[in-house]
């Protein structure tokens, strides 16, 4: 299933700073692993790349969103996507290299700029829901007016943690008032648990979704 947002970017200027100190470390080196969270749920990322291998719930239930086909291979799973068209240009996929990141106990910052845009992707976890909060920031670079089409896609497919069985939901709706996707798992295994991906940034110019597929 895909969430895709549409944004008109025109500011020319941004500027982040960012120091390190006690609960959090600036990293530019480009290969690590990340795993941060909170009590409830939590995202692994491998070779420093900004989108998660593996996102996981600790409550109700025990579950993962996890594409991987198996423990060595779990770097290569793609559950989130994040790609951008410029001026109705071809679709670039972005966050499939290594970015700098900001992290602290349970929030992550991904950076990255070219001549084109400056890109950033928060991460927070909520301390209380099993729940993760995503920021996509993409400002214009240039100095002229550019149009961005920015699509997001998201997986629903989940895995048990006691089998590691992958769950695919039959059941997956849209809340279109609040542009929220919802994916009910009605298996045993996974506790009849639900999955939403609510936006609750600029409205969307248009939300897809392709039930029993891995993203759409």
């Amino acid at each position: 299933m895909a969430v895709r947002l549409f944004g008109l970017i025109i500011m020319t200027c941004l500027i982040v700073v960012c120091a390190s100190g006690a609960d959090r470390i600036v990293f530019t080196e480009k290969f690590g692993q990340v795993e941060v969270g909170g009590p409830f749920a939590g995202a692994e990322f491998h070779r420093s790349r900004p989108l998660p291998s593996r996102i996981s719930f600790y409550y109700p239930v025990a579950n993962s969103i996890d594409l991987s086909t198996g423990y060595w291979e779990r770097g290569e799973s793609a559950p989130m996507t994040l790609a951008v068209s410029i001026d109705s240009g071809a679709v670039l996929p972005l966050g499939i290299g290594g970015w700098e990141y900001v992290l602290s106990p349970h929030t992550v910052t991904f950076r990255s700029a070219n001549d084109t845009m400056r890109c950033s992707i928060r991460y927070e976890f909520c301390l209380t829901e099993p729940a993760m909060a995503v920021t996509y920031t993409i400002a214009n670079s240039s100095t002229q007016t550019r149009l961005f089409d920015v699509r997001t896609q998201s997986s629903m497919i989940l895995r048990t943690c006691q089998t590691y069985a992958r769950k695919i939901s039959p059941v997956t709706g849209v809340e279109s008032p609040v542009s929220a996707v919802i994916a009910r798992f009605n298996d045993a295994d996974t506790d009849s648990t639900s999955v939403f991906v609510v936006n609750a940034g600029a409205p969307p110019y248009d939300i897809s979704v392709e039930p029993g597929t891995a993203a759409g």
